[in-house]
């Protein structure tokens, strides 16, 4: 898979509709490094976080995605906070990246 940057409108509905991604509060300023291919697998794991932040109050508190990338095929998806259960969420996603 090539190496490519989101384009801006998918990017800016992730940034929308989840406020775990603020790009002012992570290393995503420059976007999402990884293709609009990966736009769904994207929201179906931020909505899988949302979840289960929403159970757990006090972990939305310091919980942020720092930084997301496609690296040697795969999706690279990083935090601070969380977890067992996002962990799991985010392990999932990658493992289907790879099917993409």
């Amino acid at each position: 898979m090539k190496h490519t940057r989101m384009n801006k409108e998918n990017a800016q509905a992730l940034y929308a509709r989840f406020d775990f991604l603020d790009p002012k509060q992570t290393f995503m300023e420059s976007g999402f490094g990884c293709p609009d291919e990966w736009f769904q697998l994207l929201w179906n794991l931020c909505e899988g976080i949302e979840n289960e932040l929403e159970k757990n109050p006090k972990l939305k508190e310091n919980f942020r995605v720092l930084q997301t990338k496609e690296k040697f095929g795969m999706l690279r998806f990083y935090v601070v906070g969380g977890n067992d259960k996002i962990r799991d969420v985010i392990a999932e996603a990658m493992e289907e990246s790879q099917k993409k």
